[in-house]
């Protein structure tokens, strides 16, 4: 009985080793029928940049710096001598000047969060860390870019600038274009 049990076995395993190896073959011939995309120049670029965290470390080192290019006093002497805004009537509907410069707050948020977003890509998670920084990205060039484009300041419409490559090159990616 031992010899017939062998002799199932091994016409079982001769015919299952047969099924694999037709099925293997009909996968190679069918997946050899697609056409593979090729990626222009600039979508290779692109798919590199998103591959390493430095676009987005640059971001967030141009955010963090971005402190000390903002001016001392954002009035001008004399309005703040004349009491313009303190008290009277006609300086509380008098409109104060609007710092090109990102505040405080948002540096620490916007900065954290795409640090975050690169730290995600060089630890080997670059869907995911995509997906954070071109969310952060998108935001700060959401509530930034007027007041960038509106100022004769260089250094906020660099940061913007900076911002929309970012949810460029990483979105491509996180959504799939690349």
């Amino acid at each position: 009985m031992g010899s017939s049990g062998d002799k199932v076995t091994k016409i079982v395993t001769e015919t299952a080793n047969e099924v694999i190896d037709q099925t293997q073959n009909t996968i190679n011939e069918l997946t050899n029928d697609i056409p593979q995309k090729e990626r222009s120049h600039i979508a290779e670029t692109m798919f590199q940049i998103s591959s390493t965290p430095f676009a987005a470390w640059a971001f967030t080192s141009g955010l963090v710096i971005s402190p000390m290019f903002k001016s001392a006093s954002l009035r001008p002497a004399s309005a703040v001598a004349s009491g313009s805004g303190s008290g009277s009537l006609i300086g509380f509907f008098s409109k104060k000047p609007i710092s090109p410069y990102p505040n405080n707050a948002s540096v620490l948020l916007f900065g954290t969060m795409t640090a975050l977003g690169g730290f995600m890509v060089y630890d080997n998670d670059p869907e995911n860390g995509s997906g954070v920084i071109t969310a952060w990205s998108s935001l700060y060039v959401i509530m930034n870019t007027r007041r960038a484009i509106f100022s004769w300041k260089l250094w906020p419409k660099a940061l913007v600038l900076c911002a929309i490559g970012n949810s460029a090159a990483y979105g491509s990616r996180f959504f799939g274009f690349i």
